[in-house]
Order: C-alpha cells, then sequence, then structure tokens
C-alpha cells in the first residue's frame, strides 16, 4: 500500500462515493429501457476459462440489447 493515488481513511477521494453513485444511476436508466437476451454466439452451455483468476467465459460472453416498447 505504497502508492495510493485516491488515498485510503478519512483522506480519501472526495469524489471516489459519488462515482459509485452515478454508475448505479447510469445502469438503472439503462436498464429501464432495455433488455438484455443472449444471442447466436452467446455460447450455451457457459464454460469457465480455468486459467484466468476472475470468473470469465473461454470465449467471451456475447448479449443482445433490445429496447423496451413502452405504449
Amino acid at each position: 500500500m505504497a502508492y495510493l493515488p485516491f488515498g485510503d481513511g478519512p483522506r480519501n477521494c472526495i469524489g471516489a462515493r459519488f462515482a459509485v453513485h452515478q454508475t448505479k444511476v447510469g445502469l438503472v436508466k439503462i436498464l429501464r429501457n432495455y433488455k438484455m437476451e443472449t444471442c447466436e454466439k452467446t455460447p450455451i452451455p457457459y464454460i469457465n476459462n480455468p486459467k484466468a483468476i476472475l470468473l470469465a467465459p473461454i470465449s467471451g460472453l456475447y448479449l443482445k440489447i433490445v429496447k423496451i416498447n413502452r405504449t
């Protein structure tokens, strides 16, 4: 923990919480008007890459974004 550009503790980045809040608001606005669906390139069943540190698919994850029609 020698280099922390945004700091940690009582003097951490003043905008960090605001940035997290803005990200959540943006996701809500997107997901309110669009839905995510699998497409033809999506691998089913989902196979994890055993060499990845985090859970990640072997060939990527493909989604189709469809606008929700509201009347």
